[in-house]
């Protein structure tokens, strides 16, 4: 008759340790990609949120650019006001943008933006519509022309 010596309690358990240490392994990598996909989310939000916080400082700041009176007082702007004008409604664009591509779906972002870009359409249906309107990703392209063909200013009905 053959002796059978029986095994250590370390090698009849050493298989079941490594399988667990492996899934251990597994789990914490899928852990370790979550958090950095949070992370990644939650540092775009902060960041659109700080963009949009400085817009509104800028809106305090010259509410005749915030909120021009009609396409009238545009065109009685001076060279420089129209400039600054110009780069005002350029980055309430880029904010928009910004909010978009971070919130694709939420309502409420989009009727601030629809809101915010409405108070410039008249410029919009002239300047953006005519020459930048490439510039900007697909939604934020459909944000504009909806806000454009919703504008009461006389620009919007020529574009």
């Amino acid at each position: 008759m053959v002796d059978m010596v029986q095994p250590a309690f370390w090698q009849r358990f050493g298989n079941a340790a490594q399988i667990a240490s492996a899934v251990v392994a597994i789990g914490a990598l899928g852990a370790i990609y979550w958090q950095v996909q949070f992370n990644f989310k939650l540092s775009r939000e902060n960041s659109v949120h700080e963009i949009y916080r400085a817009y509104l400082q800028m809106a305090v700041q010259y509410p005749s650019l915030a909120y021009p009176a009609d396409s009238a007082a545009l065109a009685d702007m001076t060279r420089e006001d129209r400039a600054r004008y110009g780069w005002f409604v350029s980055y309430l664009l880029y904010t928009c943008e910004q909010i978009l591509a971070s919130f694709p779906v939420d309502p409420k972002w989009q009727r601030t933006c629809r809101e915010q870009i409405g108070y410039h359409g008249a410029y919009v249906c002239t300047a953006v519509i005519k020459d930048e309107l490439d510039h900007y990703d697909e939604p934020m392209r459909l944000l504009i022309q909806q806000v454009a063909k919703a504008s009461a200013a006389p620009e919007c009905k020529k574009a």
